[in-house]
């Protein structure tokens, strides 16, 4: 029985009560699933542009490549600055192809011409390089375009010292055939001394130049200027960068990339604020961390013997590769690595390769010697050793016995080369065998 006063509450208002109740009840149901979906969405993006290293370990890569790149010494800065300048007094070939013409009556013309036109220059060269090698002065904050504004321009010195070469060994004069080989050297170091591997490759061109010009013209050479080169190849070769330096410096590409493309390139602001905004801006925070880290395992494996590099870098590449022909998702992360990596791999071949040929120019340089003597070349590379060469330089890629074949009265020397299998002494594809000698024409 109801208490004596007890209201009754209308129907009509019982009904809408209890609609205004259900109603709350599935707003804060939506509402809870609304924060649901955006934690999750929230929580999906941050797995998605999540770096795989922080933004204080890519800095300290970065400063750590920095502080690689401007580690030159002053006094080598300053020579380089006169290389650089003397580099762009080179007097201008002779027009026409005539220099891609070798050995040819149209070759020898303008071989000449541009000799003649550049004898003064030859000796200003020649003073410079004889106080040893420089370095490139470095803007790193300018970006590619201008890091060594210079690399373009010692390849076509280089040939000027072959030509000269050539022409030295027709006079019979070793001297200056050896003069004109160091000086190549010398250039060579300047271009490539604390500097990012584009730069390495265009050093290893000019010695390319250099060491084919030794090889080419050997029969003209007496006896003691093919000693005294075989013992100077041999210190040159000590002189050589090892490969995890060029990737070191490389590194700063990766800083460049992001800065460029995502961020003020502000140094006093610090580094990755304006990538800490927005999805692309974090995506790519992201992609630069998984370049960074890619170039890090790179740098490691490049400081291996390249018997052991060679398929470490050949694991880097194909998980890179696999990243990328997976989901639209991974691709985008490693779009920048993807850019990179193959050329970094070839670099590193072509930095081994450079080593062959400097022990290699130094075992055919000793054939040389042995043919004279006995008036042909010997059955096996060990009858060199120790009259004609101290001891057999090993092919890099190997560690082990260079490949030598006789063939008539010739021979074929050869690496085995990237591929690290041994392919008789061919090269139809790159990494083949490297043949050293007999040179292609």
């Amino acid at each position: 029985m109801h208490e004596e006063g007890e209201k009754h509450m209308p129907e009509a208002d019982f009904e809408d009560h209890e609609k205004k109740g259900r109603l709350k009840i599935i707003g804060l149901v939506l509402l809870g699933l609304v924060i649901m979906l955006v934690a999750g969405l929230y929580l999906a993006y941050a797995i998605l542009t999540r770096p795989v290293m922080s933004v204080k370990e890519m800095e300290d890569a970065f400063a750590k490549s920095r502080a690689f790149l401007q580690s030159a010494s002053p006094e080598r800065l300053q020579l380089g600055k006169e290389y650089v300048a003397l580099l762009a007094e080179l007097p201008q070939r002779p027009l026409g192809d005539w220099y891609i013409k070798w050995d040819s009556q149209e070759y020898r013309q303008g071989a000449r011409k541009w000799l003649e036109a550049s004898s003064a220059y030859l000796e200003e060269l020649h003073a410079l390089t004889a106080r040893g090698p420089g370095a490139i002065e470095l803007d790193l904050d300018e970006g590619l375009n201008t890091l060594a504004p210079s690399i373009q321009q010692p390849r076509a010195p280089a040939r000027l010292l072959r030509i000269d070469m050539e022409d030295a060994a027709e006079a019979g004069d070793g001297a200056r055939v050896l003069r004109d080989a160091k000086a190549v050297d010398c250039i060579a170091q300047t271009i490539e001394h604390r500097n990012v591997f584009i730069s390495h490759l265009v050093a290893i061109a000019c010695r390319s130049i250099a060491l084919s010009a030794l090889i080419e013209e050997r029969t003209k050479l007496d006896d003691a200027t093919i000693k005294e080169l075989i013992a100077w190849l041999e210190r040159a070769e000590k002189s050589l960068p090892p490969p995890a330096d060029a990737f070191l410096a490389e590194m700063i590409v990766a800083e460049w990339m992001y800065r460029k493309g995502f961020s003020s390139f502000d140094l006093d602001k610090p580094l990755f604020q304006a990538g800490q905004k927005g999805f692309f801006s974090r995506l790519s925070l992201k992609q630069t961390s998984i370049l960074v880290r890619v170039q890090q395992d790179v740098i490691e494996a490049a400081k291996l013997p390249p018997r052991q590099a060679i398929p470490e870098l050949k694991r880097i590449v194909e998980d890179v590769e696999a990243a990328v022909a997976g989901s639209k998702l991974k691709k985008m992360d490693y779009v920048l690595a993807a850019k990179l990596l193959p050329a970094m791999k070839t670099a590193y071949s072509l930095m081994i390769i450079q080593v062959a040929r400097y022990r290699g120019a130094r075992i055919v340089l000793a054939l040389e010697l042995y043919r004279r003597t006995h008036k042909a070349y010997p059955e096996e590379l060990t009858a060199l050793v120790p009259e004609f060469i101290e001891s057999l330089p090993a092919d890099p890629f190997t560690d082990e016995a260079f490949k030598y074949l006789r063939e008539g009265d010739e021979y074929r020397l050869y690496s085995i080369g990237a591929n690290l299998e041994d392919d008789g002494g061919q090269e139809v594809v790159p990494n083949d065998d490297y043949i050293i000698f007999p040179q292609e024409p």
